[in-house]
């Protein structure tokens, strides 16, 4: 979320706990030409989601300004969960296949309802054309709701509307809204309601065919750094409590419902259920030779812990150690060309290999336990609510 102001005004405490649940002040133009400065909130909570303060009758809505709501003392509305309900509406109807064969699903529907009234009503009267069961919604159609329920093709301005929210080499922690979610459906439905009847037919089609079909709880991370460009093939784990050992870890992974760069810096990722802890590392297959990372007082000054026979690492804390390899001097390392001369680094691991259980010759195998460097992972643990 922004930074709240820490003074202390009453209106400003206000304010403070808007900007701490993720609203951000936005212009709002009215139809009439009035222009005001409204609140605005994405579907991605800081911390939990609050309890709803949508009423049980809500869906199916008429139109957007039903979903608008209005703070009486500080004269301004929230507008998040109309920007949804309109924004799903639009979406609709800019995928000409999903809002054609939804409109088509309805009104068969309707048709068939209407045919099953006449023959309960005029049992004497012979039909040419029988009642036959309602058809499942259309597999595009559901599958389009199913990804718009995480998120996918929504503008990513409705995500982060303010940049400072998401600034450059951050990670921030979300819930994603269900409220949020369900207008964003509900509005999407919408294609073909326009008199009351078609609402009324709407609720009912809404709640077998639509309502219901997300988790109850979709969690996630949006990490904005130049690593998701660096590293194109990262993984990432999500769980939902921290564990005092890996195979404790393993037992508490969550589901990737989806995993998406958004830009070339931006990484979107929804676990099913509440993340507590995120780690991200390469591939197990990325192992490499390397050296350890040098300090930044001696940029130059590359180490390696050596392994012995058994593949341990030989005290990485004391670089005085023998078999603590420094490749400091011209002849094993070039700090201008940045080169390292293999051959003299054989010579020197060559040199050390009794006191690292090798026997007989260094060979490549041994040299390469020696010098393998393993995946780096960084895990990132939620704290608060």
């Amino acid at each position: 979320p922004l930074q709240p102001n820490p003074n202390n005004d009453a209106n400003i405490k206000t304010a403070n706990r808007y900007l701490e649940s993720g609203y951000v002040p936005l212009p709002h133009f009215f139809r009439r030409g009035g222009k005001s400065i409204s609140w605005y909130r994405s579907p991605m909570i800081p911390g939990h989601k609050p309890a709803s303060a949508l009423p049980a009758d809500t869906f199916p809505a008429s139109c957007a300004d039903a979903l608008l709501m209005y703070d009486e003392q500080y004269g301004m509305f929230d507008v998040s969960y109309a920007a949804a309900w309109e924004l799903g509406r639009l979406m609709a109807l800019k995928n000409k296949g999903v809002s054609t064969s939804l409109y088509r699903w309805k009104r068969l529907h309707s048709n068939q309802l209407k045919l099953a009234e006449q023959q309960e009503m005029h049992p004497h009267l012979p039909f040419h054309q029988p009642v036959s069961e309602a058809p499942a919604l259309p597999e595009e159609v559901e599958k389009w709701f199913s990804a718009l329920g995480l998120l996918k093709g929504l503008p990513f301005n409705y995500l982060a509307p303010d940049e400072r929210m998401l600034p450059k080499e951050s990670f921030r922690f979300f819930q994603l809204d269900p409220d949020w979610i369900s207008c964003l459906i509900d509005g999407a439905f919408s294609v073909g309601r326009v008199t009351a009847a078609d609402a009324a037919a709407d609720q009912k089609l809404h709640q077998d065919h639509v309502a219901g079909k997300q988790p109850s709880v979709v969690s996630g991370f949006l990490l904005r750094s130049y690593v998701v460009k660096g590293w194109p093939k990262l993984q990432v784990d999500g769980y939902k409590q921290v564990a005092s050992d890996e195979a404790g870890m393993d037992s508490n992974k969550l589901k990737i419902l989806r995993m998406e760069r958004l830009s070339p810096n931006v990484l979107l990722c929804l676990f099913e259920g509440d993340v507590v802890a995120v780690d991200i590392h390469q591939k197990p297959e990325m192992l490499h030779l390397g050296f350890d990372i040098p300090k930044p007082q001696t940029p130059d000054r590359y180490t390696k812990a050596l392994r012995d026979a058994e593949g341990l690492d030989k005290d990485p804390s004391n670089n005085n150690k023998p078999w603590a390899t420094e490749i400091v001097d011209s002849s094993d390392w070039d700090p201008q060309s940045r080169v390292v001369h293999v051959s003299h680094l054989y010579k020197d691991i060559n040199n050390k290999k009794s006191r690292l259980k090798f026997k007989g010759q260094l060979t490549s195998a041994q040299f390469a336990l020696s010098m393998v460097e393993g995946v780096q992972k960084v895990r990132f643990v939620r704290t608060g609510a």
